[in-house]
């Protein structure tokens, strides 16, 4: 396989996608780069990672398309299709535990100016109480749980949703499904911590044997699943007298039905539960990327909105404040 340091056959033939992932690490190296304001460093892992999902979805999806054309040989490096997944899937391995590390750091960071994100088990009694307040009043009347067996299918995963899954006990063909709704926040301020938040999914997950009352959860992991979204409006026919955005909706809405071409774990995945996604995603172990830290970030553009200006202000660049 090519390293990202030295990814080509001959000199000046790089491979196009490999390059593409080494330039994305330096947009993570920005995020370890002490002259660089904290907060930013926030912001510059949240951009890797969202520039990783249209990586995935993109460029990935196209050469998922490609590795079922019998002309798929890249003419610069002579790989094939299937060979440039492979060499991808290997390589975005280790930036996942570089972005992870590079995330606890700048978190650890940022708890030295009170900006906490929180785990459910350093909570005080004080917080835990607020918790369960508003898991019952904002959270829990918007969830909707699905017990997924052989009278109850496995449901369509919207391309880059948020979902818990969970395994029961005693239930070998039996698993769980929370969707996490676009409607709840990524996270929730708690009024009695200064700058302290927990994210939604920590929430659930903390709460989650009150979701599902009638079983005994042995398991449960945050995924996220990328589908090949590698289509144009160009692809679509259209007459003269179609309307645009009508046919705009029929695109958007095949888009997030393509094929899966990648699955995120946060946690950890039982045998049997991990068995059973590969099967319903029609994935592979090659495409299943474990991570620390959450598989969206993009909560933390909003953030800064409720911290104060001042400390704001002391951890990003001056030009916001303009």
């Amino acid at each position: 396989m090519p390293h990202l340091e030295n990814d080509f056959l001959e000199p000046f033939m790089q491979n196009r996608e490999l390059s593409w992932l080494r330039f994305n690490r330096r947009v993570l190296e920005e995020a370890e780069e002490e002259t660089v304001p904290l907060y930013e460093r926030l912001k510059f892992v949240s951009i890797f990672t969202s520039n990783l999902d249209e990586f995935f979805m993109i460029r990935v999806g196209s050469l998922t398309d490609l590795m079922y054309m019998d002309n798929n040989v890249d003419d610069k490096t002579g790989f094939t299709a299937k060979q440039q997944l492979e060499f991808i899937f290997q390589a975005a391995v280790p930036l996942y535990k570089e972005r992870d590390r590079v995330f606890q750091m700048v978190e650890e960071k940022l708890r030295e100016f009170g900006i906490r994100n929180l785990d459910s088990g350093e909570l005080k009694k004080s917080e835990k109480k607020q918790l369960d307040k508003i898991f019952e009043e904002d959270i829990k009347p918007i969830l909707s749980p699905q017990v997924i067996d052989s009278r109850h299918p496995f449901p369509h995963l919207v391309n880059k949703g948020i979902y818990i899954v969970c395994e029961f006990a005693g239930e070998s063909t039996k698993f769980g499904l929370i969707p996490i709704s676009q409607s709840l926040p990524g996270y929730f301020m708690l009024p009695s911590s200064d700058n302290s938040y927990i994210l939604t999914e920590k929430i659930i997950l903390e709460h989650i044997a009150e979701v599902f009352g009638m079983y005994k959860v042995v398991c449960a992991a945050v995924i996220s699943v990328t589908r090949n979204a590698d289509i144009s409006p160009e692809d679509e026919v259209f007459e003269v007298d179609d309307d645009f955005r009508e046919r705009m909706k029929k695109v958007i809405k095949k888009r997030a039905r393509l094929s899966p071409v990648r699955l995120e774990v946060q946690g950890h995945l039982s045998k049997s539960l991990s068995s059973f996604l590969l099967s319903k995603l029609n994935l592979t172990k090659e495409q299943v990327f474990t991570s620390v830290a959450p598989l969206v970030l993009g909560y933390v553009f909003d953030l800064y909105a409720h911290l104060p200006s001042a400390l704001v202000k002391q951890l990003s660049y001056p030009f916001r404040f303009s």
